[in-house]
């Protein structure tokens, strides 16, 4: 199943958006009760993270997963290329960030986190969140 999840890196609840995310984040917080994402001391402009993000290609999930840790575990600055490159960003694409911006601007009521299903529905805010935690333990996990 492919599914499309318009979000923004200084957006809490866009920091839990993929399956594997609520599943550690739950999991952390049974194992660690005093766990709390930490409102970051800047609000990035996080343009050029998502342009570095379009172009990471299948070192994607990698770089989506420590930018959101840069911001909410660290309090980095997205804003700044060299952060970006330390935390293994290898450079960027504008214009497939452009048109996800775009395509993300002409839904009804775009405010993050939307997740758009392969059938067209689309669900924002905490309803894509609890969406998405359905689908994590709907999904069965692999064996190693």
């Amino acid at each position: 199943m492919t599914l499309t999840i318009y979000g923004d890196f200084n957006c809490r609840g866009t920091a839990l958006e993929l399956a594997a995310e609520i599943a550690t984040i739950l999991d952390l917080r049974e194992r660690e009760p005093g766990l709390r994402l930490e409102v970051p001391p800047i609000r990035s402009n996080t343009a050029l993270a998502c342009a570095a993000l379009a172009a990471a290609g299948g070192d994607a999930d990698r770089l989506r997963r420590r930018l959101f840790a840069a911001v909410w575990t660290h309090g980095c600055n997205l804003s700044d290329p060299a952060e970006l490159r330390r935390l293994g960003a290898n450079g960027v694409d504008m214009r497939l960030a452009r048109r996800w911006q775009d395509d993300f601007a002409g839904l009804p009521e775009p405010i993050t986190p939307t997740l758009v299903l392969p059938d067209g529905d689309v669900s924002r805010g905490l309803g894509a969140l609890a969406r998405l935690a359905h689908l994590a333990t709907a999904v069965p996990t692999k064996s190693t």
